[in-house]
């Protein structure tokens, strides 16, 4: 499948956060908010509030411009069962 290398998905967040720091400072925030309230589920073995935040962190991805179509057509498809 398709997969841009690591690299240049990078260069193209940083780009884009140049362009507009404040509204990706928040992103990266509620990235991490989202990071540490995860590990809490997985230690309490929340599955279900684990999955909640797993779509969740999607959707930020996406905002964040590193989703590619493959990923989306899968969360799509998920969404709809």
């Amino acid at each position: 499948g398709y997969k841009t290398k690591t690299p240049i998905v990078l260069e193209q967040v940083a780009k884009a956060e140049a362009k507009q720091p404040a509204y990706f400072a928040k992103l990266f925030q509620q990235i991490n908010a989202i990071t540490e309230k995860a590990l809490r589920c997985l230690e309490a073995q929340n599955w279900q509030d684990l999955g909640k935040l797993m779509r969740q962190q999607f959707d930020l991805q996406q905002q964040l411009g590193v989703a590619d179509k493959s990923s989306v057509a899968i969360i799509e498809a998920i969404d709809c069962c």
